[in-house]
């Protein structure tokens, strides 16, 4: 072998650098194929730009939090919602509020969101006719009036037409009072999607909110209005502002409602608990099809008052919603929670439940191609 002695010419300088950098891709690409564990950058290796598009592209295959997505589309793409959004029949692709309406003016909207996992032939929507269903209760309790269930099908179906990719994705159904008076009950429809990446983080840290909110508020608790929002806005920033991610808000009586923005199930020496709507908890539909999962395989299941001293003791806590899905939560107050395989086991059972039990009650297909 032929060897060098002294200083090296700048070309074999370059060739053994690139040599290296090469190399160093490639035992990362094996360690991303072989590891359950997210894929970090060290220090050393930050600024490769080979190696970190590597380590994206297996990041992206294997979702944010490190699980691989499985089923009919092992290596999951990215999606991305068309700009636009189907409004009483018709794509438009800038939708706008007119000022002088009274959406814009009295607050008169309201909206629900369903998960979907999109392909390219078909998508499988979780619970589709019962976020209809509530959405029709929150619009009759905001006086607005809604056209036929079949008519948000199809716009729940056009919207996912126009997606691309295949991965998990948010369509928000969403109704806007168009009339000037404030008792009037003329409306718009509007559906759209929304990316599921970036809407919460996969692991939350949960702290307990400082103050409490009345079980029965002034508004039913099955309506969802973006007005209702503004209360979130400010809960989530303090939250934030703290150092976590969400609050577990507290009832008048020092029990648990909910958090802000999904419902809490805890888990506690092999079964499932959360509270009734009674304590202020919104009837999620998430939470529902976690409890037909739960009921599926044999899990104990309770809805009961939940006090704040069982959330310092609970094995974890789960977090459900349409927008976030299933999440087991990091840690209460800086206090991690150790790790619960019933916790992690029904958070898998929803989010592979369109590859497994693509026949499930509680999924709807769609076909999202003409020619599939």
């Amino acid at each position: 072998m032929r060897s060098w002695h002294g200083p090296q010419p700048q070309s074999i300088r370059l060739e053994h650098r690139r040599t290296r950098r090469r190399n160093r891709v490639r035992r990362a690409e094996r360690r991303a194929a072989s590891s359950d564990n997210v894929v970090t950058l060290s220090r050393g290796t930050r600024h490769c730009a080979a190696l970190t598009a590597a380590l994206r592209a297996a990041l992206r295959a294997r979702g944010r939090d490190g699980v691989q997505p499985e089923g009919t589309a092992d290596q999951a793409t990215e999606t991305h919602p068309e700009a636009g959004a189907w409004v009483d029949g018709r794509w438009i692709q800038e939708p706008a509020v007119a000022l002088h309406s009274s959406a814009a003016l009295y607050g008169a909207s309201v909206f629900d969101n369903c998960r979907a996992w999109r392909s390219s032939t078909t998508s499988r929507i979780y619970g589709l006719a019962e976020h209809i269903g509530r959405f029709k209760r929150s619009a009759q309790e905001a006086l607005l009036d809604l056209p036929p269930d079949a008519e948000i099908r199809a716009g729940v179906h056009e919207v996912l037409r126009r997606c691309t990719g295949s991965t998990f994705v948010r369509v928000r159904m969403l109704a806007y009072g168009t009339g000037q008076d404030i008792g009037s009950r003329q409306s718009s429809l509007s559906v759209f999607a929304l990316p599921v990446a970036g809407y919460a983080p996969s692991a939350p840290r949960l702290m307990t909110a400082k103050f409490t909110r009345r079980a029965e508020g002034d508004l039913p608790r099955a309506l969802k209005s973006p007005s209702a929002y503004l209360r979130v806005r400010r809960d989530v920033a303090s939250a934030r502002a703290a150092g976590y991610d969400d609050l577990v808000v507290l009832n008048e009586h020092e029990r648990v409602s909910e958090a802000t923005r999904s419902n809490i199930i805890l888990v506690k020496d092999g079964s499932l608990c959360t509270p009734p709507l009674h304590e202020g908890a919104l009837p999620g539909i998430t939470k529902m099809i976690v409890r037909r999962l739960a009921i599926d395989t044999g899990t104990s299941w309770q809805e009961r008052p939940i006090s704040r001293n069982e959330l310092e003791r609970a094995d974890a806590l789960l977090l459900t919603s349409s927008s976030l899905g299933v999440v087991v939560a990091k840690s209460l107050d800086g206090h991690p929670f150790a790790s619960s395989l019933l916790a992690d086991e029904m958070q898998r059972l929803y989010t592979r439940l369109p590859f497994e039990n693509p026949d499930h009650e509680c999924l709807t297909d769609m076909i999202t191609r003409e020619d599939a």
